[in-house]
């Protein structure tokens, strides 16, 4: 629909419904009630993102093979082995009647007006997306396997070592410092390890899996008397955007944000009085059971630790034939792997269908940052953190989802014999409530999340730091336009350890003259013409791969799977090659730290002349760049489509090649203030329209949250 089409008027179950479409193609909604407005979004996501639509569904469901083909069938094995179709109806048969009347009004929506492949929505279509936006935030388990396999194959001063929780420069709730010191070096164990390590050779698997945090930015200032609220959540990327953005009015009242194409209320965003954003909550969430050594098949469903039933899928793939899965199912979850022989079942909040609901619609109706955490910490979410603003000058954040009680230490596999811990009650959640100050989160865990237990494997502070520092140097709260300029902050000393690093090792002649040069160069920026920047990341890629793949040898011989995810590891990495390299510690061939440190510098040379095509120095813009998949468009929509981003991934500003701000908002409650920018339009468009939005977003260019009033 075009933005100077005429309004559209319709009933609703509470009066008439108006939709028009602004200057920027966002959606403007008038209707009497949130049940009126979840039939409107219905409607408005049926006619600007169908196929997205379809595709979120699918792909939870395990049907995504049968518009993709082949190339979606191992996303339909995995989402098939979880079961999370079959889940996704128990969890619409626990939610309160009010929440179904809002997946059913979203269904009535986008039946009225979607295509045919849509006419057959239900509300558990809904639920559909929201469980994968669930699984994006969730532990997938990998880290208990590491630590088990760890704990099985090294001295446990090592284990303690690779999995610390130091956190250099850490952050609270307030953006105060908090001194987390450095890990201790077990030299003997890791001169040991070093020594009879083997000499690595090129093709084999990465050991280092760095997951990206999912989640994001979102801070809140206050003076006391009006507040702002920023939040940039990060997700990878795709054309068109996961996030649909809007503007309504809802019984009067002005609300403004975005939602999720297939769920039925706003997600993020403000209204009159309160407004909110989530970051991702690296919580201990899930379990992996290691099964008895011997296991019977029953009928029905298994109710002893070495039960198991069987369950045959069948895959439908579009050009192909059928493909045949079958699943163990236990009682504590699906079989999803094995180790040593022995079978592993996955158990997770993920796959409890009480963990699930549509709870935090309530925000909607919360009058204040209090009445906001009650909603949160009450209903069924992702493991996030919630950040909250309100027009009375008060700011909080808390955490969201059911969350079991936990030690707070690393863990490995899970007795099937142990009972599974209970929950914390909503009272137990960490939260903080301030009347002037600032709140924040960057996927960080500060002092009060780690107390509760909620995990162990957290994100450094480091953008946390980066941004209290911004935040304590400009005017409280400031405009909502300067809270959107500090969502773009590039600055990337992170990466000045490095530079130093070989320049502290290294001579400034012969091959290594002209790489030391480009080193020197850069401005300690993530800009997109910045020359140096992209050498120094993969040169602290290939370091931390050679050191912990050589650290790993044993696991790996254990566990052909094994994979080190430890998010914290950056602690540990410099450590290495600070004490640990001056003391000597480093994988052979290399006589000594130098030849170390100059054949990593040169690999990283080499790697980084693959990446971009050639020798010689290069521009991070010409590596960062976003070429849009077809995830959930399709290919006519995106093709040829590249974009140059600014930023990485330890920069404020975080971007990579396929990852980034899926949204930017800021919001100033009760002033109809903000702004808002999605990687693209908010309908599904072609690239001589879409590219234009698309590179809008990446300039950091923004639309404003409001536009005029509703007539």
């Amino acid at each position: 629909m075009s933005a100077t089409s005429h309004p559209h008027r319709f009933e609703g179950q509470h009066g008439e419904v108006k939709v028009t479409t602004r200057s920027d193609g966002i959606r403007r909604i008038r209707v009497r009630s949130w049940v009126d407005l979840a039939h409107a979004l219905g409607w408005c996501v049926a006619i600007d993102r169908p196929r997205q639509l379809d595709v979120l569904r699918r792909t939870t469901q395990g049907r995504l093979a049968e518009v993709r083909g082949s190339s979606a069938v191992d996303s339909d094995v995995y989402h098939r082995r979880l079961g999370l179709g079959r889940l996704g109806r128990k969890v619409l048969e626990g939610l309160p009647t009010s929440q179904v009347e809002l997946a059913a009004a979203f269904a009535r929506g986008v039946k009225a007006v979607g295509p045919p492949s849509l006419r057959d929505w239900a509300p558990v279509d809904s639920v559909s997306v929201a469980q994968l936006f669930f699984e994006q935030l969730s532990s997938d388990g990998s880290e208990l396997r590491m630590t088990e396999v760890l704990r099985r194959t090294l001295h446990p001063s090592v284990v303690e070592f690779l999995l610390c929780g130091a956190d250099p420069g850490g952050v609270d709730a307030s953006g105060q410092e908090v001194d987390r010191p450095w890990p201790e070096l077990p030299f003997d164990q890791l001169r040991s390890l070093f020594e009879s390590a083997p000499i690595a050779t090129s093709g084999h698997r990465l050991v280092v899996r760095d997951t990206r945090p999912a989640g994001s930015n979102a801070w809140a200032v206050s003076d006391g008397r009006q507040t702002v609220l920023a939040n940039d959540m990060h997700l990878p990327l795709t054309e068109p955007p996961i996030w649909y953005p809007f503007e309504a009015e809802v019984a009067g009242r002005a609300v403004a944000g975005a939602t999720v194409p297939g769920l039925p209320f706003l997600v993020v965003g403000t209204h009159d009085r309160l407004a909110w954003g989530f970051t991702r909550l690296a919580s201990d969430n899930a379990d992996l059971v290691e099964l008895p050594a011997e296991l019977r098949e029953v009928p029905g469903r298994p109710t002893l630790p070495g039960e198991y039933a069987e369950r045959i899928e069948t895959i439908h793939v579009l050009g192909a034939e059928p493909v045949q899965l079958t699943v163990r199912d236990t009682m504590y979850g699906p079989v999803v792997g094995t180790l040593a022989g022995r079978a592993l079942a996955f158990r997770s909040s993920l796959l409890d269908p009480s963990a699930l609901d549509f709870g935090c619609a309530g925000l909607g109706e919360a009058g204040s940052v209090e009445e906001g955490i009650d909603v949160v910490t009450h209903s069924g979410l992702p493991p996030v953190n919630v950040v909250l603003a309100d027009a009375a000058g008060v700011v909080g954040v808390t955490v969201g989802g059911r969350h079991r009680r936990r030690s707070g230490a690393p863990r490995g596999f899970s007795s099937a014999t142990a009972t599974e811990p209970d929950r914390l009650a909503a009272s137990e959640l960490p939260r903080l409530v301030r009347r002037d100050g600032l709140v924040l989160n960057a996927n960080n865990a500060p002092e009060s999340t780690r107390d509760a237990g909620l995990g162990w494997n957290w994100f450094s502070s480091g953008r946390a730091l980066r941004i209290s520092g911004l935040l304590r140097s400009v005017e409280t709260p400031g405009s909502v336009d300067s809270h959107a300029l500090l969502q773009l902050d590039t600055d990337a000393r992170f990466f000045c350890f490095y530079r130093d690093l070989a320049q502290r090792y290294l001579p400034d002649r012969g091959v290594f003259a002209e790489l030391l040069s480009e080193l020197r160069s850069w401005r300690m920026t993530a800009e997109c013409d910045e020359v140096g920047l992209a050498l120094l990341v993969a040169f602290r890629e290939v370091l931390r791969e050679s050191l912990f793949r050589a650290l790993t040898v044993r696991a790996r011989a254990y566990d052909p799977e094994f994979v080190y995810v430890h998010h914290g590891h950056e602690a540990v990495l410099r450590q290495l090659l600070s004490e640990g390299l001056a003391a000597g510690l480093h994988p052979p061939p290399w006589r000594d730290a130098r030849h170390f440190v100059g054949a990593h510098l040169l690999m990283a040379r080499d790697v980084l002349a693959r990446r971009s095509g050639g020798p010689g120095p290069v521009r991070w813009g010409s590596v960062n760049r976003w070429s849009p998949d077809v995830a959930v468009g399709h290919p006519a929509l995106v093709d040829g489509l590249a974009v140059e981003l600014a930023g990485c991934m330890e920069s404020v500003l975080v971007a990579a090649p396929d990852f980034g701000a899926s949204i930017r908002i800021t919001a100033a409650p009760g002033t109809r203030g903000g702004t808002i920018s999605i990687p693209g339009m908010a309908s599904e468009r072609p690239i001589r329209e879409t590219g234009h939005a698309v590179r809008r977003w990446a300039r950091g260019e923004t639309s404003p949250l409001f536009e005029s009033g509703i007539s």
